[in-house]
């Protein structure tokens, strides 16, 4: 008998100890938690895209994203047939989730029509239009952690959006800048005689990324991917994000989106930055703060990828790749940024391979929710040199991303 009093008792505290174990939670994990909880379990880095957890991944995340559904079936890749297996026929990608990506008449007009060798002749018919679009933008521009004003009846007719739904049937509109020929700054179009010559092309104040900030004061836990970082972090502490939006005062990506994407209320909990040319390493890591050294991840080295047509079918670098270690270290609650921009010639076709794999492949499109891409391309100045890149294949790009539920930009 007292065998078995002993049994009881022994599994009666091994109970206990399990309940403890399995309820404790590690102080600090999540310091910092999105304003609503996602509907589903938490869910761990690479979830295959056909997995029913992911079906019920963000119902009701704040900022809204797009909760992918179950058909988004693979397409082959098919190249273009202009020589570059990197540019493929233009075409349009269903939608892989609950939301609609609406464009704006403004972009429709690059979208509907072929515009090469008529980026200047476009530019210049929607000046008026382009001018609202940058009234907006202006005025939400620095957020100073407030939600975005609504924008004007007049002002929302020249942007684009996402529409996504609320739990309660109704659906909630999230603005964001119209895809432009000029692929940056739209009165600053490299050789278009526009009515403001005082613009830099470096300008960005034409974004209108994310803003997550509520009422209520909440923030959402964010990671961010930098593709080609520059050489210095210089500034981390003061850098004045607003001011240098301008152009002139870009000093280095790090502190301007980190900044940034923080007075949106979005803070970056992790930061994974690729640099290619060599780095003074003192000079880069002085700067920083222990804070952000903390939850900095520096690769001086070019980004490891596979070229196409090998990348967009599903064929990802094992080791050193971004695309493997995107899936391996973000999950559906993270609000991922990602910004493509190597400056190198030498390694344009990898920053095409990689964000054509983005846009050709659900199981990386449903993991990032903004991207960031210095599309170079043919504007009619100069050579042609591209590989049959144009304005075309630019916007169609762009457009595909957004098709396929991510807030892609046009970076410079």
């Amino acid at each position: 008998m007292w065998r078995w009093v002993v049994a009881l008792a022994l599994l009666s505290l091994g109970g206990a100890w399990w309940f403890g174990v399995a309820n404790c939670r590690v102080p600090g994990k999540r310091a910092v938690e999105a304003p609503k909880k996602r509907a589903g379990k938490a869910r761990g880095p690479a979830v295959p895209a056909t997995s029913s957890e992911v079906q019920q991944a963000r119902l009701d995340a704040w900022p809204p994203q797009h909760r992918p559904n179950g058909t988004m079936l693979k397409q082959p890749w098919v190249s273009g047939g202009q020589g570059n297996p990197c540019v493929p026929a233009l075409h349009h990608l269903p939608p892989r989730g609950d939301y609609e990506y609406h464009p704006s008449d403004l972009e429709k007009q690059w979208i509907d029509v072929r515009r090469r060798g008529k980026i200047c002749a476009t530019a210049k018919e929607q000046e008026q239009q382009a001018q609202l679009w940058l009234s907006y933008t202006a005025s939400v521009f620095q957020a100073k952690q407030r939600p975005a004003r609504e924008p004007t009846e007049e002002e929302a007719g020249v942007l684009s959006y996402f529409s996504y739904p609320r739990p309660d049937g109704s659906r909630v509109n999230r603005y964001l800048e119209p895809l432009h020929g000029a692929a940056g700054h739209p009165l600053a179009s490299e050789g278009c005689a526009m009515g403001n010559q005082s613009i830099d092309e470096q300008n960005v104040t034409y974004l209108l990324p994310e803003n997550a900030c509520t009422k209520e004061g909440n923030r959402t836990k964010g990671v961010f991917f930098d593709l080609g970082c520059g050489a210095n972090v210089v500034g981390f502490e003061n850098y004045d994000y607003a001011a240098a939006a301008n152009g002139s005062g870009m000093r280095s990506s790090i502190p301007f989106f980190f900044r940034m994407y923080a007075d949106r209320c979005i803070d970056f909990q992790a930061i994974y930055a690729w640099q290619a040319e060599r780095v003074d390493h003192k000079h880069f890591w002085d700067p920083l703060p222990d804070p952000i050294r903390a939850r900095f991840r520096f690769f001086n080295r070019p980004v490891q990828e596979h070229l196409c047509p090998d990348s967009p079918q599903g064929n990802l670098t094992e080791r050193g790749g971004f695309l493997k270690l995107l899936t391996a270290t973000v999950s559906l609650e993270d609000y991922v940024v990602v910004k493509v921009d190597m400056g190198s010639l030498a390694l344009e076709t990898r920053e095409l391979a990689i964000v054509e794999s983005i846009a050709h492949l659900p199981e990386l499109s449903n993991l990032i929710d903004e991207l960031y891409f210095d599309y170079h391309f043919y504007t009619g100045i100069g050579g042609d040199h591209f590989g049959g890149r144009d304005v075309d294949t630019a916007i169609n790009l762009m457009l595909r991303l957004r098709e396929a539920g991510i807030r892609s930009h046009f970076w410079v």
